[in-house]
């Protein structure tokens, strides 16, 4: 029964999390908008250590989060829009992958 009332939850969220994904035409915001649960997750693991951890230990949580939720970004926008898509930032050099010439 609490199965079946979480998987529905569950299905539900996902489905409310890809329509709001794929409602807008704008190709750099679907990606944006594609990386939010990794956004949410480390806010709210943020929020979560906020009594347990130092000011640097948050600083530094806190800019892990923003990476990986730029590299999920780029893995979104690579994904489902291969090496075409250019949202305002090279995804070589933020990656640290060769030169920004694409060389």
């Amino acid at each position: 029964m609490i199965g079946n009332v979480l998987g529905g939850a569950a299905a539900l969220l996902l489905a409310l999390w890809l329509s709001w994904v794929f409602v807008t035409p704008v190709d750099c915001e679907r990606v944006r908008r594609g990386a939010a649960p990794m956004r949410a997750l480390f806010d709210t693991l943020s929020w979560a250590v906020r009594h347990w951890a130092s000011p640097e230990d948050r600083m530094d949580f806190i800019a892990t989060g923003m990476e990986w939720d730029l590299r999920s970004q780029l893995f979104l926008a690579r994904q489902f829009y291969g090496d075409a898509l250019d949202c305002g930032h090279d995804m070589r050099q933020q990656r640290g992958q060769g030169r920004a010439d694409g060389a």
